[in-house]
Order: structure tokens, then sequence, then C-alpha cells
């Protein structure tokens, strides 16, 4: 299936080091253009975003990312991922192409997550929210990330944990939405 071998547990560890966000930019393949959607990124919109909603968030609802070229290591990603009622359940596709046809292996992961307090970015736009996303994993253990999130017309971004954030802590919940890595409502 695959010249390359990892192990499950490389895949779940690399699987949760790249979730929400991945480790991913777009292919710089130019030839690529059909595994490519183009990100809303003119996000100028100002408009506070009500937390008093109590139905369903807006991140309720399946998303997806295109395929994305890894930084770790040599595969090609894309991730679905459904939020409903405060769980999120997430399949991570690993591929040996650019096109993502040739299946390398499967991740599956899910937990909980928890919608936090409006925030501004660094950058001053656009409103985001904070979201606390735990990771269930083997033997009853849990990982929790802390990050922030968009919703834009059908598109989901998370925190740029690019930058000294890497999403362990409080105090290292990224600052700033990231946009190369967007989520599209299915």
């Amino acid at each position: 299936m695959s010249q390359y071998v990892l192990s499950q547990y490389s895949l779940k560890l690399l699987f949760i080091s790249s979730l929400l966000t991945l480790t991913a930019c777009g292919s710089d393949d130019p030839t690529n253009e059909s595994n490519t959607s183009q990100a809303n990124t003119s996000l100028d919109d100002t408009t506070e975003i009500d937390l008093s909603d109590s139905g369903p968030t807006e991140v309720e609802g399946v998303w997806v990312t295109d395929c994305l070229a890894t930084h770790d290591i040599n595969f090609y990603t894309n991730t679905r991922i459904e939020f409903r009622d405060n769980n999120w359940n997430a399949l991570n596709t690993y591929f040996n192409d650019s096109g993502c046809t040739e299946a390398a292996s499967l991740t599956p992961l899910g937990g909980t997550f928890a919608i936090g307090e409006q925030v501004i970015p660094s950058s001053g736009l656009p409103y985001a929210k904070k979201v606390d996303i735990t990771i269930n994993l083997a033997d009853d253990n849990k990982h929790v990330l802390y990050d922030i999130f968009r919703v834009t017309d059908d598109t989901l971004y998370f925190g740029d944990r690019y930058s000294d954030y890497n999403r362990s802590t409080e105090d290292l919940r990224p600052i700033d939405l990231f946009f190369d890595s967007p989520y599209f409502k299915e």
C-alpha cells in the first residue's frame, strides 16, 4: 500500500501534533490546482460574535481540508472533522501522492471541545473565540490543545501555531489566526 511504513503510535502522535491547524501548507506544485480551494482571507468583518446563543455552536457540522503537503514527513494529508454537541471526531488520511489518491494510512481521533470567550487576535481583525480541544488518547489519557477559531462564510480557521504559540498551555494559546490550512463546511 505504501513504500513508507509508520507505526500506529507514530501516526497518532503526528496527527495530534497536526490536529486542526495542520502541519501543512498547500502544495507548491502549480499543477495541483484540482486539489486547492481558494480560502477567503479578506476577513475584514468587525462584527462582534454573539456569545449568548444557547443553540448549536458555529463549528457544529462536518469540515474538511484540501489535500496538503506535510512538513514533518514525506506525505500529503487531508482531515475530515465533525463537531457535534461539544464532541468531535476526526479522520486524518495520509497519502503518498500530491493528488491525494493513494491512501497510505488513516488515523481516527476524537474528544470534546469547549468554546470560550471572544478574543481579538494580535492583528486586530477579525474577532475570534477561544476553544479548548481535549483529545482522547489510549488508556483514558487526555491531551488538551488551547486554540482560537473563527468561522467565516462556511470556512473554519484555527490559530497560528507556527509562531511561538504551540497550543500546549493557556499561556501558549495562539494569538492570531492561520489562513493557510482552512477547513471547509461539507
